[in-house]
């Protein structure tokens, strides 16, 4: 399936000789305009609408051969804006810009495989996604028997251990703190800080996820133990 590919300047709507001018898809006549807005000292007279009030209203379209203002405002909401390599223009380069657009269109198999390959990457992802959410908001379900386990990095990855496969023991709609075991935690929350069990319980799971999750990319096995540790600290 093909579509015909229009190329339409961005701010006045012409249809001829439109290619790219400052960032954005505009006729020769704009793109002109805009240089010499940029490369005039004196930019108060693009300040002046010359519009009479008829024009003003908001159904009638301003002339933007006559009124400077006016089609600056334009090419300033199109993003028309000064680039960082200076303004000169390659038609040659604009052409193919334009025509990688209009293959952009067009759906060919090529595409249509990498596609399908992203498909399936984005499947592999989204039960990971699922998982990590689950675990995170049930955090403190983790058995207190693993926090006499692993908890620096460098531990985690030697016992290969996944939480992953633990996904179902953590509950899917974990219940709201009661008020009172809230103050209590809070309480000991301060005499204890990081030696609360709660609170080594969240480190200790946000360690794991950290690892399972690198360790689902094909290209973290390959990597040395020092390497491994840079990457998921």
């Amino acid at each position: 399936m093909q579509r015909n590919f229009v190329k339409q300047c961005k701010v006045c709507g012409a249809k001829e000789n439109v290619y790219y001018h400052f960032g954005v898809c505009t006729c020769r006549a704009c793109g002109a305009f805009f240089r010499r807005y940029l490369e005039n000292e004196n930019k108060k007279k693009f300040t002046k609408c010359k519009c009479s009030e008829k024009n003003k209203d908001e159904k009638a379209q301003p002339d933007l051969t006559k009124c400077k203002k006016c089609r600056l405002d334009k090419c300033l909401f199109a993003g028309m804006k000064k680039l960082v390599v200076g303004y000169i223009r390659k038609d040659t380069i604009c052409r193919e810009t334009m025509e990688g657009q209009k293959n952009e269109i067009n759906i060919l198999n090529p595409i249509v495989h990498e596609t399908i390959k992203d498909q399936s990457l984005i499947n592999s992802i989204l039960p990971i996604i699922e998982a990590k959410k689950r675990i995170m908001h049930a955090f403190n379900d983790l058995d207190d028997i693993f926090l006499n386990g692993p908890i620096l990095f460098e531990e985690i990855i030697l016992s290969n251990f996944n939480i992953f496969r633990l996904t179902d023991t953590f509950s899917p709609n974990p219940s709201p703190i009661p008020f009172d075991e809230l103050n209590t935690w809070e309480s000991s929350l301060q005499r204890e800080r990081l030696f609360n069990s709660r609170v080594q319980k969240c480190i200790l799971v946000d360690r794991l996820l950290c690892f399972s999750i690198a360790n689902s990319m094909p290209v973290f096995e390959k990597l040395t133990l020092s390497d491994k540790v840079n990457l998921i600290n």
